[in-house]
């Protein structure tokens, strides 16, 4: 079931002369993963839009986690940063920042349809799905409901800005709001799995190639030229090698757990709970 385009954007400094992906060509590009869907779909866009792929023609540096990335952009340790939709706000609002593009966009393009495709989704087993198919049936319709609760409702976010985000500032609480808005969704058609099938075949071409890791003193991860091999992460370590046979768009353990994963026929899928 689609939760949503739970991607970031492209965020550079106000000032900066880059406009657009191919002006990455050269500088310091920061990720919080070189395996974070925002890297891995916006190499994906470049290399069949623009013809080059960012990771070979770019320094990206791996910041590990959110609040380091923004705070290697605020430093001008990095040159841009592809950073999760939730940390634009932050930066954006400063009026020291501006986004380039947002990965939603580039997701569209390469699913080629105009419906709405997600890139994070629930997720369940296979006898969950044959033996309480009521219970899933109720979870979908508790989040729509929700979902349409927190669209329709501006106090609710009033008091999730006081609770949750220690008492944001009002437009900070209402741009997370606005951009949660955008990405939420609760329906998904035929043409939506075609999409997403076009989105995978189009990550799918970067390659299998093994992503290798050193961690500085400071723990940020740089590196130049590497590529994307398919497969899925259960543990994320600073130096990892995948299983293939699965693809994978997302892993953020540490900051909100695996997204989504598109398993091939014949998986066990106890084995992805396990």
């Amino acid at each position: 079931f689609p939760y949503g385009q739970t991607v970031g954007s492209l965020v550079v400094r106000a000032d900066s002369s880059i406009r657009d992906l191919r002006d990455l060509k050269g500088r310091r590009v920061g990720v919080v993963r070189v395996l974070d869907k925002n890297w891995v779909i916006a190499r994906a866009y470049c290399r069949k839009v623009h013809g080059f792929d960012p990771q070979e023609e770019v320094s990206v540096v791996e910041a590990l986690s959110k609040a380091r990335l923004s705070h290697l952009l605020e430093q001008g340790e990095v040159e841009a940063g592809f950073q999760f939709w939730q940390m634009v706000p932050p930066l954006v609002l400063t009026g020291k920042f501006r986004t380039v593009v947002d990965v939603a966009d580039l997701i569209q393009e390469l699913a080629g349809t105009a419906a709405r495709v997600p890139i994070s989704a629930f997720i369940t087993r296979d006898e969950v799905l044959r033996e309480r198919p009521d219970d899933l049936r109720g979870f979908a319709r508790a989040f729509r409901e929700v979902a349409a609760f927190m669209t329709s409702n501006d106090q609710i976010w009033d008091e999730l800005g006081q609770v949750m985000m220690g008492g944001a500032d009002r437009a900070l609480v209402q741009a997370i709001r606005d951009g949660w808005r955008r990405m939420v969704m609760t329906e998904w058609t035929p043409e939506t799995i075609r999409g997403i099938e076009q989105l995978l075949e189009a990550v799918a071409e970067l390659g299998a190639s093994d992503v290798k890791l050193e961690a500085p003193r400071d723990a940020v991860l740089e590196h130049g030229q590497g590529g994307l091999r398919r497969g899925i992460v259960m543990q994320h370590d600073r130096a990892e090698r995948l299983d293939p046979g699965l693809h994978l768009l997302d892993q953020d353990f540490e900051e909100g757990g695996l997204e989504i994963l598109v398993a091939p026929q014949g998986l066990d899928a106890r084995g992805l709970a396990e």
